[in-house]
């Protein structure tokens, strides 16, 4: 019979393999190793330069020990208690932020952006309201090239609760992309500067007559916006929102979509300043449940009874039942100007003015 065993050159040859292996297997870790070293360094040095820049711009800025961590999955920079403040200047208000804990990561998956993950508690003051808030999830994530263009800036929120000046408000989840260098809308004279996505699932806004006209919870939440037009310079807001008025600033809205209690519509709108630097504009409105949202309106002492009697005739005239099937749609005009929103040429409601800060705007 045959030996099976290995020979003694055979043996040789498996433990030379197996060293071989360990040897790629340790020279690995410890490139992976220094990497990761080299990574939460680079983090850490570009957090002492900004926090330098901006103190340097008179800005307060206070946090814990900086702690690396997060090997192997990630190059991670942990701080906690950090408090940063803004200071106020002529025509802004100061601006403070606190939070229990901030993460700073670069993942192996996205090497090319910092994600910045608040956890526990926060608040945050602006215009001399605070507003405390904490949620499951509060990750930003930025692009780590300079000047990258478009830049995309990206905020994923899970399980959010905070209390508004109005109230309290929660939400299930959220995510909102902001992307400098945007391309202009079709046929748009202006150049985009901003692009805006945001989606917005298990929204619980402050109780509101909206709230009792068509419920607790907005189940959906959509918006595609493009704003258009030359940035103004820094200024009081009055007269930053004129000079991009007089620049043919625009806002474009190609889509928008909600769902709330008996409404369920979509729509296209495009709005501007007018000379009072109020909003106006127009588009389309197409959408489902008309009749019953009305009535909710009416109800709730949005808008006027007669109005929505004369809406509701408007669209049982123009609503037609999908293709697909489902319950009737009806797709109409709606404007906005002088402060009223009309749909399909019947004023709905009014809309309250814009209150621009004490300044002189042009």
């Amino acid at each position: 019979m045959t030996d099976a065993k290995p020979t003694r050159p055979a043996r040789r040859h498996l433990r030379r393999a197996l060293a071989a292996v360990l040897l790629v297997v340790l020279l690995g870790g410890a490139a992976h190793g220094l990497a990761w070293h080299w990574a939460t360094g680079a983090i850490a040095v570009g957090m002492s330069d900004w926090v330098t820049q901006r103190r340097a711009e008179g800005w307060t800025i206070e946090h814990g020990p900086p702690a690396r961590g997060g090997w192997p999955v990630a190059a991670r920079l942990t701080m906690a208690d950090v408090q940063v403040a803004s200071p106020a200047r002529a025509g802004h208000a100061g601006m403070a932020h606190q939070a229990a804990r901030v993460v700073l990561q670069i993942s192996p998956a996205q090497p090319d952006r910092l994600v910045v993950l608040l956890d526990g508690p926060q608040w945050l003051s602006l215009g001399g309201a605070t507003i405390p808030f904490a949620a499951d999830r509060f990750a930003l994530s930025v692009p780590l090239a300079a000047g990258s263009v478009p830049a995309a800036v990206e905020l994923d929120v899970a399980r959010l609760e905070t209390l508004l000046p109005a109230g309290p408000l929660a939400l299930r989840a959220a995510r909102i992309v902001l992307v400098r260098g945007a391309a202009p809308p079709p046929g748009a004279e202006a150049e985009a500067v901003l692009g805006l996505t945001l989606r917005a699932e298990g929204v619980v806004p402050p109780a509101s007559p909206l709230t009792a006209a068509f419920g607790r919870e907005v189940e959906h939440l959509s918006i595609e916006a493009l704003l258009a037009g030359t940035p103004p310079l820094p200024g009081p807001p009055a007269v930053m929102a004129a000079a991009w008025r007089d620049a043919g600033g625009v806002v474009e809205l190609p889509a928008l979509a909600l769902r709330w209690g008996p409404l369920a519509g979509d729509a296209r709108l495009s709005l501007a300043l007018d000379a009072a630097l109020q909003p106006q504009g127009r588009g389309t409105l197409r959408m489902s449940g008309a009749p019953a949202a009305l009535e909710a309106l009416a109800g709730a002492g949005l808008i006027d009874g007669g109005a929505a009697r004369a809406g509701q005739g408007v669209v049982a005239l123009l609503a037609r039942t999908p293709p697909e099937g489902g319950p009737p749609r009806v797709e109409v005009p709606v404007a906005l100007a002088n402060g009223s929103v009309s749909v399909a040429r019947v004023p709905l409601m009014r809309v309250a003015p814009i209150a621009w800060p004490a300044s002189r705007a042009r």
